[in-house]
């Protein structure tokens, strides 16, 4: 799946936060992390399947994307 190649980050971030690491840094890294996971499975879906295919396979990580910058949007302005 696509989320197992983001558990190696995300289990030593988890494992170092609110110790080595603030909490809202390992939240952003984790974020990231699955931010660059999604578009790098976005692309290859576009580059070597048919477009309708790339179409729906970026739909949920562009709305969990979408989801994540707007929490944390909103986490900023308060």
């Amino acid at each position: 799946s696509g989320l197992a190649d983001v558990d190696a980050i995300t289990l030593s971030t988890a494992r170092q936060a609110g110790q080595a690491l603030p909490l809202a840094f390992a939240a952003n890294a984790i974020l990231a992390a699955f931010a660059a996971n999604a578009v790098q499975r976005a692309v290859f879906a576009a580059a070597f399947g048919a477009r309708p295919f790339a179409r729906r396979y970026a739909l949920v990580p562009a709305l969990a994307l979408a989801a994540g910058a707007a929490t944390w949007g909103l986490r900023a302005a308060l």
